[in-house]
């Protein structure tokens, strides 16, 4: 049986775990953007915890998101699909707010409680709520709840997340899958009393959307490590460790991909962290090439037998055990937002988007295709098209016959009508427009 709990609870005694017991976490940062982590080379910002979980394990330089927003890039991250075969995003011009998943899509928590482990989860972001279709598989979920007022500023804290999540943890004595979306990055940025003085600030001094966003980023490893405190108290040292981000986060920087995310597609929109820390995995390992969000089913499937069904990723199981590169041919991005449509391939040479559908909303427009060079991370400098034909042509080709072939038969499921909080909730998220 499901249980929803919105309340805090109590902290019973962990049960005393079997020795032979594994544990697999899933921490998704909601709103990770890759580049402003120092383990990708941000020196601004300051993770300790997770340089440790860095220099102790395995991270994929180049991991893109399927989608640049929650819904559709949590799923991809769960089931192994692409989000447009999932037919989360809607394609009329008005955003449909209660597509979910398919009771018949495949999840990742569902694989592992049909091999036999206690599966529990929870999440900060109600794009990932039972109404969405995203508790599939859980026996114990927690929904956190809060009204996302950027003036009240009522959003779920990391720490409380992983304080219910492990709350209920503590119940299973086997093998256990945990997953946990937090979501210290994303909007309202509560900025704590130390920050002027830690981003060297004065007076009168307006700090940028990035500053704001890195001194956030310290939550997040608290979160870190908190999570892992709690698992040695209850005897699962030798857990697997996944970071992983849903998407990432425009912050004017660069000013193309906009404040925030959802409607763009550039690296600063998709490029998420992934590190994985844990038994067998190769310590202070750099793997370098592309990866993407549905690759995350795939590696967990094959590191522990699990039924593997329908998937579109890739197991980067290889690269866990010592291999440098991923080999990896394409990167496949698109996003249904309002009324914006844009779809990207990413591939070892070139970035190439194909931009359907831009509104007002959506910033400078940049034409119908963009293409650039794949060393040119931050996509500042458009290549002219009679600089590139050939290599636009044949990704427009890829790209459209892509796009057909995922998208030819989605399974499109809507849930219950929302309740007014949660409306709120995905309005202060900036999920509902006028």
């Amino acid at each position: 049986m499901l249980w929803l709990l919105t309340a805090c609870t109590s902290d019973p005694d962990p049960v005393p775990a079997d020795e032979a017991a594994r544990t697999v976490v899933v921490v998704i940062g909601c709103t990770v953007r890759a580049d402003r982590l120092p383990a990708y080379g941000n020196p601004s910002a300051k993770t300790p915890y997770l340089d440790q979980l860095v220099a102790g394990g395995t991270t994929f330089e180049h991991t893109l998101s399927n989608a640049p927003w929650t819904r559709p890039g949590i799923a991809a991250l769960t089931t192994g699909l692409y989000p447009s075969a999932l037919g989360i995003d809607d394609e009329g011009v008005e955003m449909n707010n209660n597509r979910g998943l398919h009771p018949d899509v495949l999840t990742l928590a569902e694989r592992f409680q049909d091999a036999g482990w206690a599966t529990v989860g929870g999440t900060a972001n109600p794009n990932a709520n039972e109404v969405f279709g995203m508790t599939q598989g859980f026996d114990d979920y927690f929904e956190g709840s809060g009204l996302w007022r950027e003036k009240e500023s009522d959003k779920v804290e990391g720490h409380v997340i992983v304080r219910e999540v492990m709350s209920r943890a503590k119940k299973q004595a086997g093998d256990l899958y945990l997953q946990m979306v937090v979501v210290d990055t994303h909007k309202p940025l509560n900025l704590p009393a130390w920050f002027p003085a830690q981003f060297k600030l004065t007076h009168g001094v307006r700090p940028t959307p990035s500053d704001r966003y890195d001194a956030t980023l310290p939550r997040l490893d608290d979160v870190l490590q908190q999570l892992d405190d709690e698992l040695k108290r209850m005897g699962r040292n030798d857990r697997t460790l996944v970071l992983i981000g849903d998407h990432g986060e425009g912050l004017e920087n660069p000013e193309w991909a906009l404040r925030s995310h959802g409607r763009r597609l550039y690296d600063a929109n998709l490029h998420v962290p992934w590190v994985m820390n844990g038994p067998g995995i190769q310590e202070g390992h750099r793997v370098s090439g592309l990866s993407e969000s549905v690759d995350l089913v795939p590696t967990l499937v094959e590191l522990y037998d699990l039924e593997p069904g329908t998937l579109h990723g890739d197991s980067r199981v290889p690269q866990l055990q010592g291999s440098s590169e991923t080999g990896e041919a394409m990167v496949f991005s698109e996003t249904w937002f309002a009324q914006e449509h844009h779809a990207r391939i990413t591939t070892p040479e070139w970035t190439y988007i194909r931009n359907y559908a831009t509104t007002d909303r959506g910033g400078p427009d940049r034409g119908e295709h963009e293409i650039y060079a794949a060393t040119d991370r931050r996509q500042a400098v458009p290549l002219k098209a009679q600089d590139a034909k050939v290599a636009m042509d044949r990704l427009e080709v890829q790209l459209e016959e892509l796009r057909a072939e995922v998208g030819e038969d989605p399974l499109i499921w809507e849930g219950e009508e929302l309740t007014d909080e949660l409306q709120k909730q995905l309005e202060g998220l900036g999920y509902i427009e006028d």
